[in-house]
């Protein structure tokens, strides 16, 4: 199977640095799934975008796939309550 390399914008890798460490597991391992599988069961597309989402609980990864590379590109990492009004 391939894996994707995964990626982050210095957004990402901020929200990611200040997440609390049980919300960092469940983020980590939502975004060590995305290296396997960019389209797990429960992505979707966020809408007037070309990106999609994770959901990690309540934090939410927002990100996009680059095929022609195998590369999966974190854009930003938040709270369900904010993430969208980045975007």
């Amino acid at each position: 199977m391939t894996r994707y390399t995964v990626e982050f914008s210095r957004a990402a890798e901020k929200a990611l640095a200040q997440l609390q460490p049980q919300i960092r597991r469940r983020v980590d391992g939502a975004i060590q799934v995305l290296s396997i599988d960019p389209y797990p069961p429960n992505s979707r597309p966020v809408k007037g975008t070309s990106t999609f989402r994770l959901r990690a609980g309540d934090y939410r990864i927002i990100y996009r796939v680059n095929h022609g590379v195998l590369t999966v590109i974190i854009f930003d990492i938040g709270h369900r309550r904010n993430i969208y009004r980045k975007f």
